[in-house]
């Protein structure tokens, strides 16, 4: 024979087992919302933490550079701006001034300077050939220099040759101690020089 089954009464129903099941009811809703409500926004919540995040640097660099801007006074800026301009502008003028002049010219120069440190010059050779830098056109000169010279002499040469009215570099210098013209020594001074 079948059982029946009997109908569940809430009425019959025992206090433990009412707090039972109402304990049951409030846990399962407090899992419900934990998992499907709580996880959910907590997420959204650190997303939306990682976007201040990065949105808050470069918006305090923003702030940053504005507050500088601000309290820059402009005038001031433009009137540095011009001041180093001009200095500029004098560089150029200067180095246009050592520019110029003639290769001849530039080679007596050297050749006096040389003389009026002590300096016998044995032979210069010379090669010249056009360069074309920028809207310039230039002459690049190729001097070799043979000299015989003490060393304190050849010292203030060179020196001199640092603040010498042309544009130049000393590719090479080479000195050899020569019996025949002891105590002076032999200098092969290779210069490069450039004239407009």
């Amino acid at each position: 024979m079948a059982m029946k089954i009997e109908k569940f009464n809430f009425k019959n129903m025992s206090l433990r087992d009412k707090l039972f099941m109402g304990v049951t009811f409030l846990c399962a809703v407090g899992y419900c919302y934990y998992q499907f409500e709580y996880k959910v926004q907590a997420k959204k919540l650190s997303e939306l933490d990682l976007r201040i995040l990065e949105i808050s640097g470069p918006l305090a660099e923003l702030q940053g550079t504005a507050i500088r801007l601000a309290n820059a006074k402009p005038e001031e800026r433009i009137a540095q701006l011009n001041a180093e301009i001009g200095i500029l502008h004098e560089e150029i003028a200067k180095i246009k001034s050592r520019l110029e002049g003639k290769s001849l010219e530039v080679i007596n120069d050297l050749q006096n300077e040389a003389e009026k440190n002590g300096l016998v010059i044995k032979s210069i050779r010379t090669k010249e050939k056009s360069v074309r830098r920028g809207n310039l056109n230039i002459r690049e000169m190729s001097v070799i220099m043979t000299i015989h010279s003490d060393y304190e002499a050849l010292r203030v040469y060179l020196m001199t040759l640092e603040t010498f009215p042309a544009v130049l570099w000393i590719r090479s210098l080479e000195t050899t101690r020569n019996v025949e013209i002891l105590p002076k020594i032999e200098t092969r001074l290779y210069l490069k020089l450039f004239v407009i």
